[in-house]
């Protein structure tokens, strides 16, 4: 048995609206930023790249490499970098920190400094942070 195409399409909008997903949510895949990155480190997923980045206000866009499950962080987006991303395999995503959605965490309010990373303090309360040195 066949389903028909606007079937497959009417869930497919359910989906997306109970979600709240959209495809922007994934970035530009197939490029990335070359020559601004000042960290990279091995993720498990996408949302653990975006959250490396939320956390780090020098941060500005990311390349997310779905196959190394490497994450790079970028010190420049489109708007402030002097070149525009580039085609990259179709494992690779780019997005840019202006873009993601927050979690709505500790850190979300925080302005820690450039050279410094956010970090969640647990206690007996709501979620506090704090603002870390970067070694």
């Amino acid at each position: 048995m066949m389903i028909p195409f606007q079937s497959v399409l009417w869930i497919f909008c359910l989906v997306t609206m109970v979600t709240a997903l959209s495809v922007g949510d994934f970035g530009e895949r197939s490029h990335h930023l070359l020559g601004s990155e000042f960290v990279t480190e091995k993720v498990k997923n996408f949302l653990q790249c975006k959250s490396l980045c939320d956390r780090r206000s020098l941060c500005k866009s990311v390349n997310y490499n779905a196959r190394s499950r490497s994450c790079a962080l970028n010190y420049h987006d489109v708007t402030t970098s002097d070149t525009s991303p580039s085609p990259a395999a179709s494992w690779v995503v780019f997005m840019e920190k202006r873009f993601m959605q927050t979690g709505g965490g500790a850190c979300d309010r925080n302005q820690c400094g450039e050279n410094q990373v956010c970090t969640q303090l647990k206690g007996a309360g709501p979620l506090t942070d704090t603002c870390s040195q970067v070694i």
